[in-house]
């Protein structure tokens, strides 16, 4: 099923993140602004120095978990879990350990794939999230994050249909000059998506009207193409991204609504 998660609590005030060992230069905080490249760096690669607890405030629904703009190593391992109480004795949900990167990876694959973590979980309320990262061996000699999510989801029960689009897009510049040499002013190519969701229900249509007041074009919001693809295809077919275009919600037949959107990456 396609899901996008939105929002991110960890953005909503009174959200905090504490424990660990980060920098004071680059703390914590930062995996709270919607930046990615403001990131949050570990002093060291020790694993109680990667890790880290979210307060939410509140109990929030939380169906997709993700690691953005990580530099965790091939070896590195990553886990979740959800409480129900600020002591962490009261567990609700658990990823288990998870290597960060499929196993069959190799190096270049590590480099040139997108360096997002993220999973679908089964919908879980929780006002205290626990994030261990293991990766003692990361050459960097710490752990960098830009973003951590845990994220509600709109997840119409019809699937999007065929007929979906989603590739890279490249803003790199060509010049050609007078002698024939290709002058070339490269940027990050970042994926563009077209879905369309053909059957809302009346809940699923009034929650698609909010999400398109609440997003415009300016907020953010996390995209699973799949949300039962292996872990391998999660890389290429999950991301943050904004709206580029939304379109008005169309009554294509007797009692059907209609959703098309078109979605941009953050990077």
């Amino acid at each position: 099923m396609t899901i996008l998660a939105f929002p991110d609590w960890i953005t909503i005030p009174p959200a905090s993140i504490t424990g660990g060992a980060w920098s004071p230069s680059l703390p914590l905080a930062n995996l709270q602004d919607q930046h990615l490249k403001k990131v949050a760096r570990s002093t060291n690669t020790l694993a109680t120095s990667t890790k880290f607890v979210v307060d939410l405030g509140s109990p929030r629904p939380v169906r997709v978990v993700a690691l953005l703009g990580h530099n965790i190593s091939r070896s590195g391992e990553v886990r979740v879990r959800a409480y129900a109480d600020a002591g962490l004795t009261a567990l609700l949900y658990d990823t288990g350990v998870q290597g960060a990167w499929p196993g069959s990876f190799s190096d270049y694959e590590v480099m040139v794939y997108p360096h997002h973590w993220i999973r679908p979980i089964t919908e879980t309320a929780a006002r205290w999230w626990q994030v261990e990262i293991a990766d003692t061996g990361n050459p960097a000699g710490y752990v960098e994050l830009g973003r951590c999510w845990l994220g509600s989801a709109f997840e119409p029960a019809t699937p999007i249909v065929y007929g979906a689009s989603l590739g890279y897009e490249s803003a790199d510049e060509v010049n050609e000059d007078v002698g024939d040499i290709d002058w070339v002013v490269i940027r990050t190519p970042r994926r563009r998506a077209v879905i369309t969701f053909p059957e809302l229900t009346v809940e699923e249509k009034r929650a698609a009207l909010i999400m398109q007041k609440v997003l415009g074009k300016h907020a953010e919001l996390l995209f699973v193409m799949d949300s039962n693809q292996d872990a391998e295809d999660m890389l290429l077919q999950a991301f943050p991204a904004k709206v580029r275009a939304a379109s008005p919600l169309s009554y294509p037949r007797y009692n059907a609504v209609e959703m098309p959107l078109e979605l941009k990456e953050i990077v």
